[in-house]
């Protein structure tokens, strides 16, 4: 997924229900470029969501995307590894696929409105 416009993460974040975030450390006033559920695809300045799984658990990958260049990570659980340079928001697990499809609507200007 990916979008051209450069937005800034607090720009996003104002817009979602609040009941949502269990917590956030870090910046809300970092650029985003793009989003990501997949470590493999994330790219300089894009969200990482670290979606748990029956088979993968993106919990694994967090490092992994952070060098990719992710600079917001969400995440459901505690993690052991913090980058200083890193935005984190914690969701619960049961509202995250909710949480990502919220963000991704308004990160992509609401884009059923332009069909």
């Amino acid at each position: 997924m990916m979008n051209m416009n450069k937005i800034i993460l607090n720009d996003v974040l104002s817009k979602l229900d609040k009941s949502l975030v269990k917590e956030i450390i870090g910046s809300c006033e970092v650029e985003i470029l793009g989003l990501a559920y997949d470590s493999r695809c994330v790219l300089s300045r894009f969200v990482f969501f670290a979606l748990p799984g029956f088979h993968f658990d993106g919990h694994k990958f967090i490092e992994s995307a952070i060098k990719r260049g992710s600079n917001v990570i969400v995440h459901t659980h505690d993690i052991d590894f913090y980058d200083a340079d890193v935005t984190y928001i914690r969701i619960d697990s049961c509202n995250i696929k909710r949480f990502m499809s919220n963000f991704a609507h308004i990160f992509y200007d609401e884009p059923y409105k332009k069909t």
